[in-house]
């Protein structure tokens, strides 16, 4: 999943990829982290 982001955004020019795109991703990487250290705080905070 994350390859084929990687690779269409180093093999495509900046042109041809959509600005939502862009977003759409960058906004899906935030959120992923965010969860990601929300999970660890909460682990930590649980024990």
């Amino acid at each position: 999943m994350f390859t084929e982001i990687f690779a269409a955004a180093t093999y495509a020019p900046p042109s041809s990829i959509p600005f939502e795109d862009i977003f759409g991703f960058a906004l899906a990487g935030i959120g992923i982290v965010a969860g990601i250290l929300f999970y660890l705080v909460m682990r930590k905070k649980a024990i």
